[in-house]
């Protein structure tokens, strides 16, 4: 199959120095309201720092999905898709 050329499907903003990819439904909790405690949140960062730590890159395998760091902080970012011939996205990249 052939795919098309990249181009920017949207963009992602950052606050929080990094960024996550996961499927949405694990979201969902957060979209319809309820709030991320600030314990549950450094919870969250401890567990990141010490994967970095122990993997020595920037970035961390979760349960979750994936988060990366170390990609200069905050910010808003382009997200670009390259598509099939069918028009199904096959891949997807984030350049900081």
């Amino acid at each position: 199959m052939r795919k098309t050329k990249w181009e920017v499907a949207g963009h992602v903003p950052v606050d929080s120095g990094c960024i996550m990819l996961s499927d949405p439904c694990y979201a969902v909790q957060n979209i319809i309201g309820q709030r991320v405690s600030n314990n549950r949140w450094l919870k969250f960062c401890n567990k990141l720092w010490d994967l970095e730590k122990k993997n020595k890159v920037a970035g961390a395998s979760l349960d979750l999905g994936y988060v990366a760091t170390g990609f200069g902080g905050d910010g808003c970012y382009p997200v670009e898709i390259r598509k099939d011939d069918r028009g199904m996205v096959k891949e997807l990249r984030i350049r900081f």
